[in-house]
């Protein structure tokens, strides 16, 4: 049996008020860069947290079936919430843990997840869990902080409000990868760069 991570009810509202107003243009530039890559089928979100990513990738493809995942009932709640504020139909939410996906082989043509990585005790066995749930050809999309990014990085490439951008850095102390950890990933997966923010991409028939 895994031990897991999840976020508590309190921290989970804390986290929707900062992720709404803090990485709303943030989560729109990630979800112009899923819908460039995934056109239409089904689509996991894994760690889906108040579903800020799904709701802006439905928003710009609503042919997309998205399903969001979270380890946290209070992180569903949140994100069916604001799913319905945001008048998204398609996209839908489940417990469940990462470690152990409860869909059948094949199962979706795309999976991305943001601020989740770091959460993952068990890396490897969420790996594996996504390339047998994925489509032949199918990809995934793994995103995640830098920890020891430079508050400058911060401003640039995730948030530019001095106060969100203060709290980040603040946060990434706890949250994120270490550089060295996402070098290390670069060595068995493709990496993308970007300042403050990283990007595992995770390919079914790599």
């Amino acid at each position: 049996m895994f031990e897991l991570e999840k976020i508590p009810g309190l921290a989970a509202i804390l986290y929707n008020a900062v992720a709404a107003r803090g990485f709303k243009s943030l989560y729109k530039k990630l979800a112009e860069e899923i819908v460039t890559e995934v056109k239409s089928g089904k689509v996991l979100d894994i760690g889906t947290g108040p579903g800020c990513l799904p709701i802006e990738v439905s928003k710009l493809n609503a042919r997309l079936e998205i399903i969001g995942i979270d380890l946290s009932s209070k992180m569903i709640d949140l994100a069916r919430k604001n799913s319905e504020a945001a008048k998204v139909d398609r996209v839908g939410y489940e417990l469940a843990d990462a470690h152990n996906l409860p869909y059948p082989n094949d199962s979706f043509d795309f999976i991305f997840s943001s601020s989740s990585l770091h959460h993952w005790r068990y890396r490897n066995q969420v790996f594996r869990e996504i390339r047998r749930v994925l489509k032949n050809d199918g990809s995934a999309y793994i995103w995640d902080f830098r920890k020891d990014a430079s508050k400058r990085e911060i401003k640039t490439t995730i948030v530019s409000s001095s106060f969100y951008a203060l709290y980040l850095s603040w946060a990434l102390k706890f949250h994120g990868l270490r550089t060295e950890e996402w070098r290390a990933l670069d060595n068995r997966f493709s990496v993308r760069w970007n300042g403050a923010l990283a990007c595992l991409i995770l390919k079914k028939n790599d």
